[in-house]
C-alpha cells in the first residue's frame, strides 16, 4: 500500500448480505469520497468471515450497484 493511502475497516450491506473487510482510501478522504470515485467495483481485503476469523488472501470486488449501505466499524 502507497503511504498516502490507508485502510479502514468497514462492513457492507450489499443485496447478497454483510461482508465485513477493509476498503483502501487516500489519507485525508473522506470514506464517501472514496466510494464515489469513478469506477464501477470496490475493493474490499482482508474479509472476516462468520465468525470473525481474518484472512488476508481474501478479496471481493463489489459491484457498487449492489451495495445498500457501507458503515466504518473499529
Amino acid at each position: 500500500m502507497a503511504t498516502d493511502e490507508t485502510s479502514v475497516r468497514v462492513r457492507v450491506i450489499t443485496i447478497g448480505g454483510p461482508v465485513v473487510g477493509r476498503i483502501s482510501k487516500g489519507k485525508g478522504v473522506r470514506l464517501l469520497d472514496a466510494l464515489n470515485l469513478k469506477g464501477e467495483f470496490v475493493a474490499v481485503t482482508e474479509i472476516e468471515d462468520e465468525h470473525g476469523t481474518v484472512d488476508k488472501s481474501r478479496f471481493l470486488a463489489i459491484n457498487k450497484s449492489q451495495i445498500v449501505s457501507v458503515e466504518e466499524v473499529h
